[in-house]
């Protein structure tokens, strides 16, 4: 075949994929009118694992990261979808105006170098200490119980798409968004000294930092390990005395 007839057969197979995406999109719709019914969160781990573990035993020899990483773009669609659907009232919290000082108190998720505290100097100022703790989860109660006037959580990630676990949240806790800000996140490898790249096997991270590298750690072969924030897994990494990377900012390594 010369390579217009090769062309039009990606364009046909093109076809049928856009077919079959728009049928997986419209049952994932009614997978969230069921979850509805039944109190259930949209993220559910268990399920995806399933998911990746039958697509990757499926694929093609050599093409089992490609189609997984395929595989999690579409599931982050489908949560996007399914939120958009069952959190529409999420809109009516977002930008309620309310005065911000450089008095204010604030928490964030993580330790010092995480990414949300760049977003809370970014909002407060420079001089802003925010409270460290341990999950989002902890944000949330934090600023019910009136420990802090505020949190700052991430809600959107544009190479790895929103952030699950802070949609869960938001529509279990009556807060609004008061401000908004974009960091630039620049990801690194982080290891000890002399720990070779060669030598590396595993690497630890937030879900977010691991899938925007998918790509970098498919190609190396390294075996990805969630973590609860860019910032604990570089903490990880420097205590251990095994070869094992991290991905984070620069500010962690």
């Amino acid at each position: 075949m010369d390579l217009d007839e090769l062309r039009q057969g990606i364009n046909a197979c093109d076809q049928i994929i856009m077919e079959e995406f728009a049928k997986r999109m419209a049952l994932c719709k009614q997978v969230a009118v069921y979850k509805q019914a039944k109190g259930m969160q949209i993220f559910q781990t268990s399920r995806e694992k399933e998911i990746l573990d039958r697509v990757r035993s499926q694929a093609p020899e050599g093409m089992d990261g490609s189609a997984a990483l395929l595989f999690e773009t579409l599931m982050d669609i489908s949560k996007y979808l399914q939120y958009r659907e069952l959190h529409k009232e999420v809109r009516s919290y977002v930008f309620q105006p309310l005065h911000i000082t450089a008095d204010s108190t604030v928490a964030c998720q993580g330790m010092p170098g995480a990414n949300s505290e760049t977003a809370a100097q970014q909002i407060f100022g420079l001089d802003c200490k925010p409270a460290f703790l341990p999950t989002f989860a902890d944000v949330f109660d934090a600023v019910q119980a009136g420990s802090v006037e505020f949190g700052i959580i991430p809600v959107q990630n544009s190479t790895a798409g929103s952030v699950v676990q802070a949609y869960d949240l938001m529509s279990e806790y009556n807060f609004y968004i008061t401000r908004t800000t974009v960091v630039e996140i620049t990801n690194c490898l982080a290891v000890r000294p002399g720990v070779k790249l060669a030598d590396v096997k595993d690497v630890y991270s937030h879900p977010q930092a691991l899938s925007q590298c998918s790509h970098f750690i498919v190609k190396n072969g390294l075996k990805p390990h969630e973590y609860s924030n860019t910032a604990t897994a570089a903490q990880l990494v420097m205590q251990s005395e095994e070869p094992i990377a991290a991905i984070c900012s620069e500010n962690c390594a």
